[in-house]
C-alpha cells in the first residue's frame, strides 16, 4: 500500500543572520501578492493536485523503502499562468533526486485565470507509505490541516473522505 499526499536542488542553507523559515500553516496553500479573479486558494489547490509527483516518491522508495517526509515548494505564478522561481522551501524527505523531480512536476503546471499579476505560492507535498510509522504519517497530515488534531480517525481507511490535496494510491 502506498499513500501519497499532495504536498532541482537541495534546499540552500539560509545566511547566518536570516530569520528561521516560518512554520507551515494549515490549509495547504500559502499565497501572497494575489489579485484574484476567483477563489485563489481553491484554484491553486486544484491545479497543484494535478502535479505528477507520485513517480518521484515511487523512485525514492526504490532507493529507500522506508523513506517518508514532506517537500514544501515555493514558486511564483505569473499572470500568463507560467511558473517561475520554483525551489524547495523546506524538505524532510532527504532525497535530492525526488526533490528535483517534485520541482520539475510543479514547473510544468500552468495556472491561467488564477491571478492578474504574479503570485508567490508555498505548497507542501506529503509522502508516506505503509512502511511509514502511522503516528508520523498522521502527524504530517495534522500539521497541514488534512486531519483534525483530535485522533478520532486516522484518515488511512480508503473509504474515508479524501482530504483536500491528498491522493491515495492503493
Amino acid at each position: 500500500m502506498l499513500v501519497l499526499a499532495l504536498v532541482a536542488c537541495a534546499p540552500k542553507k539560509p545566511p547566518a543572520d536570516a530569520a528561521p523559515p516560518p512554520a507551515p500553516t494549515a490549509g495547504l496553500v500559502e499565497v501572497t501578492g494575489m489579485a484574484a479573479k476567483a477563489d485563489p486558494k481553491e484554484l491553486l489547490r486544484r491545479t497543484l493536485a494535478t502535479a505528477l509527483v507520485g513517480p518521484c516518491y515511487e523512485a525514492a522508495l526504490g532507493r529507500d523503502p522506508r523513506r517518508y517526509g514532506e517537500v514544501v515548494v515555493r514558486f511564483t505564478a505569473l499572470a500568463d499562468g507560467k511558473v517561475e522561481d520554483a525551489g524547495v522551501h523546506l524538505s524532510t524527505l532527504g532525497d535530492d533526486v525526488a526533490e528535483a523531480c517534485v520541482l520539475d512536476a510543479v514547473r510544468v503546471l500552468s495556472f491561467p485565470g488564477v491571478t492578474t499579476d504574479r503570485v508567490t505560492v508555498v505548497y507542501p507535498f506529503l509522502f508516506a507509505s505503509d512502511a511509514t510509522p502511522p503516528e508520523i504519517a498522521r502527524s504530517l497530515k495534522v500539521r497541514y490541516g488534512l486531519l483534525p488534531a483530535d485522533p478520532g480517525g486516522d484518515g488511512t481507511n480508503p473509504k474515508d473522505e479524501t482530504p483536500p490535496g491528498m491522493v491515495y494510491l492503493w
